[in-house]
């Protein structure tokens, strides 16, 4: 009994030693993980679409998130929808795969609504022109009216050669 006694003081002695002799500071380490998530989250505007079932993010201008490859894109030329008459420019990749955010642009209608969460505020947008451009690296932009709107590109799925731009207007 004294043998058995003995081997747990022995145990719960080197256990409490090696315990106090790490020097791993446990804070740092979720200080790292916190930081990396805020860097993750750090986008400027949210997209939502729910005739297409699309949600998605996107971030600054000059930030390397902002890149069709990974994310949805803000143009440089674009506004934002708190600016008057402005015009908001944004492309994804359609087809297939994770970052095919806009597989399913194809499938908007006129009269469809498009949600832009800015600044904590909600910008609402209906359809009113769906049309094909020629895929040279360009869109058409008209704003005769001065009025807010809201243009969606992407590669048409059924004709490589052309961009499917979908034109919205402020409501």
């Amino acid at each position: 009994m004294i043998k058995m006694f003995f081997y747990l003081l022995i145990s719960c002695i080197s256990s409490y030693a090696v315990y106090t002799s790490s020097n791993i500071d446990y804070s740092k380490i979720n200080k790292k993980e916190e930081t990396k998530i805020e860097k993750a989250e750090n986008y400027i505007m949210k997209i939502e679409i729910p005739s297409i079932n699309l949600s998605g993010k996107i971030y600054s201008k000059d930030s390397k998130e902002n890149n069709i490859d990974k994310n949805i894109v803000i143009m440089d030329d674009s506004s934002f929808p708190d600016e008057d008459g402005g015009i908001v420019i944004i492309g994804a990749h359609s087809g297939i795969g994770k970052i095919a955010y806009f597989k399913n642009l194809d499938k908007i209608k006129i009269k469809d609504n498009i949600d832009l969460i800015y600044n904590n505020k909600k910008y609402t947008y209906t359809v009113n022109k769906i049309y094909l451009d020629s895929k040279d690296g360009s869109i058409v932009i008209n704003n005769y009216t001065n009025s807010n709107k809201l243009y969606l590109y992407t590669c048409n799925p059924n004709d490589k050669n052309n961009y499917l731009v979908v034109v919205s207007e402020r409501i």
